[in-house]
């Protein structure tokens, strides 16, 4: 359950309790335990997951907003790793492989990372599997925006062989 839902119930069971044992006998509430009481909620909230204190999840490029130029780098030097070599000259219309993943703000950067570095282990395999010279399959990494999507990109991989 969420915690600050919790503080808040507990809050409200505090008061409730001291309202109707915390009164002097004039019948005023005695405003020190209601505000003992809201001081312990204020506490609790200072240490929920929203705390400034918490350390902040580190995003990588593939994480919303993209770096587009170092995803391009990452994904180029990782083809090259295979053995693939980058040729910008290839293009939609020239190659012979396509895969194009879609970003999504929502979605986790590290899968995104997984599914464009599967795209070219994918080209790898067909190489190998069609016989042909690794080296010799030319790829290029292009990243546009999106049509349908603002603030969003297609990653589009294409090979030659």
């Amino acid at each position: 359950m969420n915690k600050k839902f919790l503080a808040a119930v507990l809050a409200a069971v505090m008061l409730s309790a001291f309202t109707a044992c915390g009164k002097d006998e004039n019948n005023a509430i005695d405003t020190d335990i209601s505000v003992s009481a809201a001081s312990e909620v204020n506490s609790m909230n200072a240490a929920t997951p929203d705390s400034p204190d918490k350390p902040k999840k580190e995003l990588i490029p593939y994480d919303y907003p993209y770096d587009t130029e170092k995803i391009k780098a990452d994904l180029i030097g990782y083809g090259e790793e295979l053995g693939l070599y980058y040729d910008d000259s290839v293009t939609m219309q020239n190659a012979t492989s396509i895969t194009n993943n879609q970003t999504k703000a929502a979605a986790n950067g590290k899968a995104l990372e997984q599914w464009c570095k599967k795209d070219l282990d994918s080209i790898e395999k067909l190489a190998k599997y069609q016989n042909l010279d690794v080296e010799e399959v030319g790829f290029n990494i292009i990243i546009y925006d999106s049509p349908n999507y603002d603030g969003e990109y297609i990653i589009g991989i294409y090979a030659q062989t």
